[in-house]
């Protein structure tokens, strides 16, 4: 677009969704600048709302402030810093047919902006050179000052909200006033007119001319072809596009390194050299850190995505990291950032592995979710060569950013083919913490997507190395963070690696029977399995396989369907997991495993048997001593209960 100084400007206009609130917090990250992309001087954002809009989560007296995204405007914080924004409300006074009196306690629609201190200008609509002036300044401001400025323009809906409606039934008296009123071009053009300025035969000239250049706009529109469908191009020109992505054979890619690299990585992981002072008790954890790597061998979950992310800082990508409590993770596992002892001064190893390496930013954020979030996945939307993970300090907490997840991360590229690579990191488990502390309700992400599980179809690293981008929910367990029976080796890194979206029982014909021996073959996700292989271990059961299904969505129908034939001698099939039967992926994996059984003949009919808590409105007990036996009643039926046959094999017509 041109300026009226003749000058150019590329603007990017995103969709508009209804809940205006929500979408601000998705473009206000194309200004934030982490010296990836742009300079966030040069860009910035403009957030067009109606008076209603901001009112809507900044009522002081309705939500606590840090759940409004308005109270959190991100100006002033270290890692969500925009340059600032230009907020213009269209301040038609009513909100559809709510007056401002019951939508808001504070005079302005603008006031929410004074908890920040930034400047506010009201101004009457009908005063077009005001308004011209004002908005002007406004910008003048934010790039002068890089801070938010606001404008409250001051207006009416002529024909009511949306042009259909009778407004004269909810605001009768404002409706009467607004009918008096001398339309806007026609008394602009008089005051003009008397300033000398125009005459009225000019005026008049002018609007049939531009009335004529938007009739043949119209007219033009309609044969015109558009020469992208995408409102995001540039930055995602190298990547498959939703259709080539459906259309074409993509191969998984392997998420393997160099062993040089991972020794690489190691050498920045131990203790900071001198005169840097850590803790030291963080001392002791960082040389263990380190010395397990050297010694190819126990490598926990942390360490492990210290390497990954820092193999992909090597290879020239940018890594970002958000959410509250991640630098030094919220069960104290990561410790991105290392704090000196004697002076406060922080040091990321993650930083310093090389001079062209990409940028690794951490930072701890605020505990608005859904602000946050939002930020995260509009950043994620113009950076798909950024890994972009967003954590939740518990995956409980992430239903406070529902409307993010629903309308943005979920459908976006459905709705408006805006791709994104955005990592949804959420730790996940039964450990007897109470229910705000124990489920990321993946039954609900699970909901969300987009397959048929009634037809059989004829993770960090990855998340890169693939010729495409595609949402990412991890859940990850808290209990087994450092557990031994999960360490990792450094072979396991190297070589030919790469994801595993099935994992079959690693113990068949070694302390469980072969294949054809087994009786009972368990299908389960997550954390559960080890407490699974550890019952069976301890009570002697050596007919019992136990399968992991390590990516729910897009379902392994492959690999699961391959997994199958080897029990010949199978009697029962089992879902099993720790959540209750009406959460959980219980729902999502029965009607796929049934699907999968159908195309069998040796398990066509069969029903797959679940096992897991008992339904339940609360995701998990508080008492820890109802939990314990929750868990020993689960792992007790799935495993030494005898099943009836009319049960396992066929399913109800």
């Amino acid at each position: 677009m041109r300026t009226e100084t003749d000058k150019d400007f590329f603007a990017n206009w995103r969709y508009h969704w209804i809940e205006q609130h929500h979408l601000d917090v998705t473009i206000q990250s194309r200004s934030h600048d982490e010296g990836v992309l742009g300079d966030s001087l040069i860009d910035t954002s403009l957030s067009l709302k109606n008076d209603e809009i901001p009112a809507q989560l900044g009522s002081y007296h309705l939500l606590p402030l840090e759940n409004g995204c308005y109270l959190q405007l991100f100006e002033e914080y270290q890692f969500y810093e925009t340059g600032g924004t230009v907020h213009l409300i269209i301040n038609n006074q009513v909100g559809f047919t709510t007056d401002a009196d019951s939508v808001r306690t504070s005079p302005y629609a603008s006031d929410i902006a004074k908890s920040i201190s930034a400047p506010i200008f009201h101004v009457n609509a009908g005063d077009v050179e005001s308004v011209v002036f004002l908005c002007k300044l406004a910008a003048d401001y934010r790039a002068r000052f890089a801070k938010d400025c606001w404008v409250d323009m001051i207006c009416y809906r002529k024909h009511g909200h949306n042009e259909m409606d009778q407004p004269s039934f909810t605001q009768p008296m404002m409706y009467e006033q607004i009918k008096k009123k001398v339309p806007h071009l026609e008394s602009y053009t008089e005051k003009l007119a008397r300033e000398g300025v125009v005459m009225v035969e000019e005026a008049n000239q002018m609007e049939t001319r531009v009335w004529e250049e938007m009739t043949m706009s119209l007219e033009n529109s309609k044969d015109a072809k558009a020469l992208e469908r995408e409102c995001l191009t540039a930055s995602w020109k190298d990547m498959k596009t939703s259709k080539e992505v459906v259309e074409e054979h993509l191969p998984a890619k392997s998420t393997a390194v160099a062993h040089d690299v991972i020794g690489a990585i190691a050498n920045k992981l131990g203790v900071p050299e001198e005169p840097f002072e850590v803790h030291k008790s963080l001392k002791r954890i960082l040389e263990k850190r380190q010395q397990g790597i050297l010694d190819d061998q126990n490598i926990d979950w942390a360490t492990a995505e210290a390497l990954a992310m820092g193999s992909l800082c090597l290879e020239g990508y940018h890594v970002r990291v958000s959410g509250q409590d991640v630098e030094l993770g919220t069960f104290s596992q990561r410790h991105a950032v290392l704090h000196d002892q004697r002076d406060g001064e922080v040091y990321l190893p993650l930083n310093h592995l090389s001079s062209e390496q990409g940028e690794f930013t951490v930072g701890n954020s605020s505990l608005s979710e859904y602000g946050v979030m939002g930020f995260d996945y509009g950043y994620s939307c113009m950076y798909p060569k950024a890994l972009v993970m967003w954590e939740a300090q518990f995956g409980d907490f992430a239903n406070n950013a529902q409307c993010i997840i629903d309308q943005f991360i979920s459908s976006a590229e459905s709705k408006w083919l805006l791709r994104s690579g955005l990592v949804l990191s959420l730790p996940q488990g039964f450990d007897g913490q109470g229910p705000e502390h124990s489920s990321a309700r993946m039954e609900r992400f699970l909901q969300l997507c987009s397959e048929d599980g009634r037809f059989f179809p004829g993770k960090a690293q990855r998340q890169l190395h693939s010729d495409f981008r595609k949402p990412l929910v991890l859940f990850f367990s808290k209990s087994l963070l450092r557990h031994p029976v999960v360490k990792s080796q450094v072979d396991d890194f190297i070589g030919a690696s790469q994801f595993q979206p099935v994992i079959p029982d690693p113990t068949l014909g070694t302390t469980i029977a072969e294949p054809s021996g087994i009786k009972r073959v368990i299908y389960c996700s997550g954390q559960v399995y080890f407490a699974l292989a550890n019952y069976r271990e301890t009570h002697g059961v050596t007919d019992t396989a136990i399968n992991r299904i390590e990516e729910l969505h897009p379902f392994p129908w492959e690999q699961t369907r391959e997994n199958l034939p080897q029990y010949t001698t199978v009697s029962d099939i089992v879902w099993c997991q720790e959540e209750s039967v009406n959460d959980g992926p219980w729902s999502f994996a029965k009607t796929r495993f049934e699907t999968i059984f159908d195309t069998l003949d040796q398990h066509k009919g069969r029903r797959l048997r679940f096992a897991g808590r008992e339904a339940t409105p609360s995701v998990a007990t508080g008492f820890g001593k109802e939990h314990r036996e929750q868990e020993a009643t689960l792992l007790n039926e799935v495993l030494l209960n005898e099943v009836l046959l009319n049960e396992v094999f066929q399913r109800s017509e």
